[in-house]
């Protein structure tokens, strides 16, 4: 076999700083819109009261920022 026909397994090299996405990251930007969005239903049907409102999309955020910048 000659040498120029060897192909070589590739390596993983980064791409001048850019870094992808994890999936746990993904899943982050996924599951928080979506609680904010039941947080908002109930309130609209009468289930939460406005602090609880306030309360869970907050708290989601802020969860949600520490966990996608610690991944």
């Amino acid at each position: 076999m000659h040498l120029a026909t060897q192909r070589s397994p590739r390596l993983a090299v980064p791409r001048n700083g850019e870094d992808d996405m994890t999936d746990a990251q993904i899943g982050l930007m996924t599951a928080t819109p979506i609680i904010i969005a039941f947080a908002i239903a109930l309130r609209r049907m009468g289930v939460l009261s406005t602090v609880a409102t306030v309360s869970a999309v907050s708290l989601s955020v802020a969860i949600a920022m520490v966990l996608f910048t610690t991944q």
